[in-house]
C-alpha cells in the first residue's frame, strides 16, 4: 500500500510540475473587430493599430475599414506580419496548472483580452 501511495504522490507531483510549464493561450474572439486593408488583403488588431506609427498608417494602400475577425477569415485575408509577431491577436495565457486550479475555484485566471461580445478589453 505504501508503494501505491508513493507512486500516486510521484505522479501527482510530476503532473503539477509539468502543469507549470505547459501554457494555454486564449484564442481570439471571432467577433473581435480588426482593421482590413483590402488592397494588400491583410488585417490588423485594434491594439496593434494603437501602437503603430504614422509611417505604418501611410503604408495602407486601400481605405482602412473595420470588420470582425470572422469576416476577415471569410475574405481569406492574412494577419499583418508585424502585428502577428507582436502577439496582437492572442489572448491572455495561463499555465495548465493555473487553468485547473481556477476551474476548481482555488486560483484566479488572468482577465480576458475580450469582452463577451467580442470587443477588445483595453
Amino acid at each position: 500500500m505504501k508503494d501505491f501511495a508513493a507512486r500516486v504522490a510521484t505522479v501527482f507531483v510530476a503532473v503539477m510540475v509539468i502543469g507549470l510549464y505547459v501554457s494555454i493561450q486564449e484564442g481570439t474572439h471571432p467577433d473581435a473587430l480588426v482593421v482590413v486593408d483590402d488592397v494588400r488583403r491583410i488585417y490588423i488588431s485594434l491594439p496593434c493599430m494603437s501602437e503603430a506609427t504614422m509611417e505604418y498608417f501611410a503604408a495602407f494602400e486601400g481605405q482602412p475599414r473595420t470588420v470582425t475577425l470572422d469576416e476577415a477569415y471569410e475574405l481569406d485575408y492574412d494577419p499583418e506580419p508585424w502585428c502577428r509577431d507582436q502577439d496582437g491577436f492572442g489572448g491572455s495565457s495561463a499555465s495548465l496548472l493555473r487553468v485547473v486550479l481556477s476551474s476548481l475555484g482555488v486560483w484566479w485566471m488572468p482577465e480576458s483580452r475580450w469582452q463577451e461580445d467580442g470587443t477588445w478589453n483595453w
